[in-house]
């Protein structure tokens, strides 16, 4: 019995630690909780970006019923088709857009967006002209930024 106390002893204090969710001191889901989580493991990274796009992404877009939406979604379309078939370069896109310093405030959804637009093959300036209006320090509409997007 004392050898059996002492081996599960000895395996409790060898046994690697469970795994706890990483805990950052950052507004949850913006660029600069995204950058505290980079030290944290890969897979966690990964595991959130591809929630991004098959969960909270999937149906963003809706029905298009402006034309201006209409043009952005053919963009859309197409990113998120390319982002379903390999859903880790959401993290690839955050690591991009939220390594700017400038972006700290922005949420991650909206980096999303963008970043699924960018992949979906629209133009940088507009994606830029689109993240200098996310980055105010008021919220702007909707139909501004989808403006922005279609007409830069």
């Amino acid at each position: 019995m004392k050898y059996f106390v002492l081996c599960v002893g000895v395996m409790v204090a060898i046994w690697p630690p469970p795994m706890v969710a990483f805990q950052s001191q950052q507004k949850f889901a913006t660029c600069a909780w995204w950058r505290d989580i980079s030290k944290a493991q890969e897979v966690y990274k990964i595991g959130f970006a591809q929630g991004i796009v098959v969960g909270a992404m999937s149906d963003l877009m809706g029905s298009p019923s402006t034309a201006d939406e209409r043009a952005i979604a053919l963009f859309w379309n197409e990113g998120q088709g390319a982002l379903l078939q390999k859903p880790a370069t959401m993290a690839e896109v955050f690591d991009k857009k939220c390594g700017d310093y400038r972006n700290a405030r922005l949420l991650l959804h909206h980096v999303a967006f963008l970043g699924t637009l960018e992949i979906g093959g629209l133009p940088e300036a507009r994606i830029e002209a689109a993240l200098d209006l996310f980055r105010a320090p008021t919220e702007v509409p909707y139909a501004t930024i989808f403006a922005t997007l279609v007409r830069q």
